[in-house]
């Protein structure tokens, strides 16, 4: 996965957004995801928690009050 965006929580987990997964010939994203998943480091485990409403490449994302993560920018 590339062209994703990643947020770390204070509890070291890693909330991972979007993304693409392969190139087509002329080097543009193809296989666009729209999962949101969440890495736990202590275990090991990645988890699909949520889907974006539609798939982006590119894109930012920050944490906010709250956990509160918001994403911005980049492609569908």
């Amino acid at each position: 996965r590339f062209y994703h965006a990643a947020v770390r929580f204070l509890d070291d987990s890693v909330l991972v957004i979007g993304g693409a997964s392969n190139l087509d010939p002329e080097k543009q994203p193809i296989d666009i995801a729209q999962s949101v998943e969440i890495y736990n480091p202590n275990t090991n485990e990645w988890t699909i928690i949520d889907s974006l409403n539609v798939p982006r490449y590119g894109h930012k994302a920050v944490v906010g009050l709250q956990n509160h993560v918001f994403v911005f920018g980049g492609f569908g």
